[in-house]
Parts: structure tokens; C-alpha cells; sequence
């Protein structure tokens, strides 16, 4: 788990998770907050959870990364295929 920190105000303002991690089949479940309601669609959330799934496959060596969406939830949608989710 991470801490999402805002750059401007370095307030910590939300958090990322690749967990649990599955180590036999190298799979996590990603999950992410953004607790400070101004900063949605602020593109926050994109970053933290790019820079989440990057630290995943090229430090962890991570095979796969699992998450859940609702489909009315159309922002998060939005954020996860920015991030290549498909």
C-alpha cells in the first residue's frame, strides 16, 4: 500500500494497493481511494494508479494485475483505461 500525495499542497490525500499479491501466480488486485473529493478528475488518481502498476511488473516482476470496476462508476473506468486495463 501506498500513500497518494498531493504535489501541490504535499497533503496525502488518497491510497494505492497492489495486494494481495498471489506469489505462486504473481497476480495482485489493484485498488485505489482518493479520499479529498476536489482533487477528483484531477488526474490524480490516473497517475497513482500508473505508477502503482508500473512498480508492480518492472520491480515486483509481477505477470498480471487484477482490479474491479463498476461499470456506472464511468470516472473509474475512465482511469483504469488510461492506464491500458482493458
Amino acid at each position: 500500500m501506498f500513500g497518494v500525495i498531493d504535489k501541490k499542497s504535499s497533503q496525502h490525500v488518497g491510497n494505492v494497493k497492489l495486494g494481495p499479491i498471489h506469489w505462486v501466480h504473481r497476480k495482485p488486485t489493484l485498488g485505489i481511494m482518493i479520499g479529498v473529493k476536489k482533487l477528483w478528475g484531477s488526474g490524480i488518481g490516473s497517475e497513482a494508479s500508473r505508477l502503482a502498476v508500473e512498480y508492480g511488473f518492472y520491480r515486483l516482476n509481477l505477470q498480471r494485475i487484477d482490479l474491479g470496476v463498476f461499470a456506472e462508476h464511468e470516472s473509474a473506468v475512465r482511469c483504469y483505461q488510461k492506464i491500458g486495463a482493458s
